[in-house]
């Protein structure tokens, strides 16, 4: 991994879990939470050695199997050059081989709730010497239902184990549950848990008719750049990718894929050039993608949360970048709920009567490349000073 030197909110998530105290930390998606919990769990481990046949002594909780997955790779790299043993536990593999893996003592897990519940009500695991547990992506957790599961395998942890949660937002029902899961834990948030990257630009066109008009006309003033396509469900995910199968590097990504096929499908999107990723919201939480320049919302997600997420996805590291989301008319309010809670401005002076060929709003570019060609071309969005052009 090329870390070398830790963000502001890296180094105080370092400093409060080397405490030995239960941690919270709230912090906007792509500043580096992984590495703020991996770096003191692994010293902890390299520090205090112990016994091979104690057990598994971290456990990593993620809300869904992309995300640990992406963990694992991180933990992975983290202790290349050591012996600490690390496995994945998730659904959508054979029980008995899972089974081995535990018999393996690994120091680390890296688990799903659900999948990790079945195996602790079979007997698999052997948690008596845990020292660490992590939760990861906290809200969507609750988003998915599965506190009722976490609070099983916190009943089966010592109580005299670390417990760190980390997460994009805290919204009202998740602190009501951070009772039962740590104990006066030190608390690193900004802005009452809602937190929106700085430099991410956001910007709403209002589609009359022909949305997939409308996004064809931006990807082809952005052919150089690399854009993540959000869209609700798997179905427009699938028709909307087979739609654009004519702009070249197409990537799909969805929750009904293999763990081979998403494992791939990341993989061809970091290979260097321009991509084009359609994803359904599997993909909005957690997965650290990146150098995507522009995300487009084909449909408005359904919560402010979900919206964090997407455009969380884009301008990873401190990198600018645009999130575009593509509305009706009927789907204003919801926008101005949304930069309400955010604190963002996403319609601009977008009026109401605004239609798609109509934008009211003057684009601006990323980047601005008209003085320097050599720079990095970066979104943007053409009002008709510049001609549109179209892939053959």
């Amino acid at each position: 991994m090329d870390i070398t030197a830790l963000s502001g909110i890296q180094r105080r998530g370092v400093t409060a879990a080397l405490t030995g105290r239960d941690v919270t930390l709230c912090a906007p998606t792509g500043s580096g939470k992984t590495v703020a919990f991996c770096i003191p769990a692994l010293q902890g481990l390299l520090v205090q050695k112990s016994a091979r046949d104690d057990g598994t002594l971290v456990l990593i909780l993620t809300p869904t199997r992309d995300l640990a997955l992406q963990v694992h790779r991180v933990v992975k790299a983290l202790c290349r050059y050591t012996s600490i043993g690390v496995e994945l536990i998730t659904g959508g593999h054979d029980f008995k081989y899972q089974r081995a893996l535990f018999r393996k003592n690994p120091e680390v897990i890296i688990a799903t709730p659900g999948r990790l519940v079945d195996h602790i009500g079979r007997g698999s695991t052997d948690f008596a010497a845990l020292r660490t547990v992590v939760l990861d992506e906290a809200d969507q957790m609750l988003d998915h239902g599965l506190l009722q599961e976490v609070g099983e395998i916190m009943q089966s942890v010592p109580a005299s184990s670390q417990r760190w949660l980390y997460s994009a937002t805290l919204p009202q029902q998740l602190r009501g549950a951070l009772a039962e899961f740590v104990r006066q834990p030190i608390d690193i948030r900004d802005a009452d848990g809602v937190v929106m990257a700085t430099h991410t630009s956001h910007r709403a066109i209002i589609c009359k008719a022909d949305r997939r008009r409308q996004l064809e006309k931006l990807l082809s003033v952005n052919e150089s750049v690399r854009v993540l396509i959000f869209c609700n469900t798997r179905k427009d995910t699938m028709e909307i990718a087979t739609a654009l199968e004519s702009y070249g590097k197409i990537v799909i990504l969805h929750g009904e894929l293999s763990r081979e096929e998403r494992i791939l499908a990341i993989d061809r999107f970091h290979l260097p050039g321009p991509h084009i990723m359609v994803a359904s919201p599997v993909a909005a939480r957690g997965l650290d993608i990146k150098n995507i320049d522009l995300v487009i919302n084909y449909q408005l997600p359904d919560s402010t949360d979900e919206y964090l997420h997407r455009a969380g996805r884009a301008g990873r590291g401190g990198s600018r970048a645009e999130c575009v989301s593509l509305i009706s008319q009927a789907e204003i309010s919801r926008c101005e709920g949304i930069e309400k809670t955010l604190g963002i401005d996403i319609l601009g002076k977008l009026s109401r009567n605004r239609t798609l060929d109509k934008p009211s709003v003057k684009p601006s570019s990323i980047a601005s490349t008209s003085n320097n060609k050599s720079r990095k071309p970066r979104a943007n969005f053409g009002d008709g000073s510049q001609p549109v052009k179209r892939r053959r």
